[in-house]
């Protein structure tokens, strides 16, 4: 049996003598900081969220003038269409507007099956209760009617009360047609307006809406109406002028 190796060994005379608290020194070398103590995260840290604060600052500045600017330029936009809807383009819009609802009127009432057929399910229910359709009791108008505002209004109103109390609802499908196909009888005129007038410009006016209240309360106010009143009348004209058109453009040579 080999002797084991001696355990207590004299220290050696020169070596150096061990400093008291050695080896609570030699714990701390390896202990190492984390990441988020360090200097230099800290600092980095700290340059970061102070260039991310100078970039979205300057990024909000652009962002406020850009709106402001945007807001300048539809205020423009909207005196430019109080301005159009003072002119005689846009008299004469309204001349042509209450001329064609005046003709829609009397074509419903002069082809009330026509026209009944565009609502199956209000036919239907006249049908069950054993009411007239509708377009029967719609009286005609007079041509001459056309160019007395209160009375294409009074009109116009009578057939969409008619309607509402059968159960149609104007809704904002409707109400959205019904600005579509004013600002298609609009436009020509309003073309005619700006080429007339070059410093004038509204662009957005078919995406503003407060452009287009503008607009048809201008038309509405004529004859005491509001822009609701607008509305529902040419969501009547959408609703059957399509067919009243359809049926001239097979009769050639016949106006409405």
């Amino acid at each position: 049996m080999e002797p084991s190796a001696p355990t207590d060994l004299p220290a050696r005379a020169d070596a150096p003598a061990l400093q008291p608290g050695w080896a609570d020194k030699s714990t701390e070398l390896l202990k190492r900081k984390p990441i988020y103590r360090r200097t230099w995260f800290i600092r980095s840290v700290v340059a970061a969220v102070v260039i991310a604060l100078v970039a979205g600052g300057i990024a909000g500045l652009f962002l406020y003038r850009w709106h402001r600017q945007q807001q300048a330029e539809l205020a423009g936009q909207r005196r430019s269409v109080e301005a159009f809807t003072r002119s005689a383009a846009f008299a004469a819009f309204t001349r042509e507007a209450d001329a064609q609802i005046i003709a829609t009127l009397n074509f419903t009432s002069l082809r009330p099956e026509l026209i009944g057929g565009l609502l199956p399910e209000i036919a239907a229910a006249e049908k069950s209760r054993h009411q007239v359709p509708w377009p029967l009791e719609l009286p005609p108008v007079p041509v001459s009617a056309s160019t007395q505002p209160a009375r294409v209004r009074a009109a116009a109103l009578a057939a969409t009360d008619l309607l509402a109390g059968r159960g149609f609802t104007f809704d904002q499908a409707r109400t959205t047609e019904a600005r579509r196909t004013f600002l298609r009888l609009l436009t020509p005129h309003a073309r005619t307006f700006l080429a007339e007038n070059t410093g004038s410009a509204f662009p957005a006016l078919f995406l503003d809406r407060r452009m287009q209240d503008i607009a048809l309360g201008a038309y509405a106010s004529r004859a005491g109406g509001s822009v609701a009143d607008a509305e529902r009348i040419f969501a009547f004209y959408a609703l059957v002028g399509p067919s009243m058109w359809n049926e001239l453009q097979a009769r050639p040579g016949v106006s409405p």
